[in-house]
Order: structure tokens, then sequence, then C-alpha cells
């Protein structure tokens, strides 16, 4: 015997443990002993997701159909007698493996694992989808929030001074937001909150600054056309100022305000040549 389990759901391979129980002709109590699960949990999972593979084309199904000697009108007959099937209706509940299936005329029902476990699956989403209430529910919720949000409360407020209606804020928010009141004329723009709140993808992006203190002490790097004319100029001890006055060269350009200086001297100089020519 496997161990117990009892509380845990179904999986694919327990599925495919409870379709080759079937084909082998296995009762409800022998799968539940081998799974660990009760013999009532095998019956609803068969009963509720096998497939009605043929139907039969009697109706009523009658087990003396191949001796009927009324020309199979069954209104009022003394001999109708209802056909019962113990493995198809009783244990294990589904048609699979046996023997007279093929020639079998009467109501057939089969059980998939696959499919199964795929209409599981459905079944557990669409039950976390929506929400747990009913409509009257819902309607009785919706005649005291709708005029409370038209008339510009917030749901903090209809909250605190409504605790009968037994909801968290954020549950709240969450309700009017994926449009549950919506055909009760509320929508998520009537929040007041909503009218002024700019999200995050909608709000002006500005680019990062960039840091600059890298670059002070950093070597200058300095093109090969103006070191050409610095060079020539550093050839000479003194460079005329626009002043008319010699300024003395410093050699070693080791601050940014001497290559400044030197660099606007050099402009200057070279417009009053340009003017000259």
């Amino acid at each position: 015997m496997a161990k117990s389990n009892k509380n845990l759901h179904l999986t694919l391979s327990e599925r495919e443990i409870i379709q080759r129980g079937i084909e082998n002709g296995s009762t409800k109590t022998s799968i539940a002993a081998t799974l660990g699960k009760d013999k009532s949990t095998i019956g609803k999972e068969i009963k509720a997701h096998r497939k009605h593979s043929h139907i039969c084309s009697f109706d009523p199904a009658c087990a003396n159909k191949d001796r009927c000697k009324h020309h199979h009108v069954c209104k009022d007959c003394a001999d109708l007698v209802v056909f019962k099937c113990k493995r198809r209706d009783r244990s294990p509940g589904a048609c699979n493996g046996c023997p007279k299936f093929q020639h079998c005329r009467f109501d057939k029902f089969t059980y998939s694992a696959d499919i199964a476990n795929k209409e599981y699956m459905a079944d557990l989403i669409e039950s976390r989808e929506g929400i747990n209430m009913t409509y009257s529910e819902l309607k009785a919720l919706a005649d005291i929030i709708v005029p409370l949000i038209k008339k510009g409360q917030s749901p903090y407020q209809i909250i605190t001074s409504h605790p009968e209606l037994n909801i968290s804020e954020k549950t709240l928010y969450n309700y009017i937001e994926s449009g549950v009141f919506r055909q009760f004329s509320l929508l998520d723009i009537d929040l007041r909150v909503k009218t002024r709140r700019i999200s995050k993808k909608d709000s002006v992006k500005y680019k990062k600054r960039e840091d600059r203190k890298f670059l002070v002490g950093a070597p200058i790097r300095i093109s090969s056309h103006i070191l050409t004319i610095m060079t020539t100029l550093v050839l000479s001890r003194w460079i005329p100022s626009t002043m008319g006055k010699a300024v003395r060269l410093c050699r070693p350009l080791i601050s940014c305000l001497t290559l400044s200086c030197l660099l606007y001297t050099m402009k200057r100089r070279l417009q009053r040549l340009w003017l000259k020519a």
C-alpha cells in the first residue's frame, strides 16, 4: 500500500494508474489502496471525467432487446427490463478493457488519464478567476459602494465607515480596477486618485547626468595639427601677445589654464595675420 496522501490532489501519474486499473478490471477499492486514497475519491474522479463514447440506439436501453416480441415498442411493455452493467455502473465505473467492448450496443463510458488531467487543470484555473460571490451579494455590495464612490469618497473611507462589508481596501481596489462593478456604471476612472495619478511609464524620463570627475587631472589630448603649431611656437622662447608685449612661454604645459591661454593667443595671432593678408 502506498503512503497516505489523502489531502493532495491527483496527479497525471496517479490518473494513469487509475486508467490501468480500470483496463485490468480492478475495483475502486483496490485502486484506492494502491494510491493511498479513499475509494470515494477514485469513484468521483472516474465519474467526473469519464466520456460517453457510445450512445445506445434503443431508448430506453432494454436488456431484452435481442429477444423482443413487441417489435421494439417499449411503451407500456411488460417485458421491459432496463439494462444494467456492473462494470460500467458500479465498479470500476468505466468500460476500458471490457471483453465485450467491441460488440456491446449499450451506452459505453471510457476514462482517459490525459483528458482527465487536462479537464482538472482547466477547472483549477477557472475556479481561481473572477470573484467568489453570487450576483445578489455583488448587487448588495454595489448598492453601498457605487453611490459613495460617485460622491468622491475613497475606498479607505468606505471600508472604514462600513465594516459590515467584510472586505479589505486592497480587495475593493482590485474589484474596481478589474471591472467587477462595470455593470453598475462604476469604472476605475471614477476614483479620485486615478484622475491625478501619473504612472511611471508615462512620466518624463530625464537623462542621467554623467559623472565627469574622472577627467580632473587627466592628461590633455591634443590633435596632431595643433601639436605642430604648438611645437613651432615652443621653439621660440617668446610669443608676441595681442597687447604688443612679449609673453614668456611656460615650457611644461601642466595646467589647463596655461593651455587655454596659449590657444587663445594663437587664435588672436592667426586672426591678425588673416586681417593683414
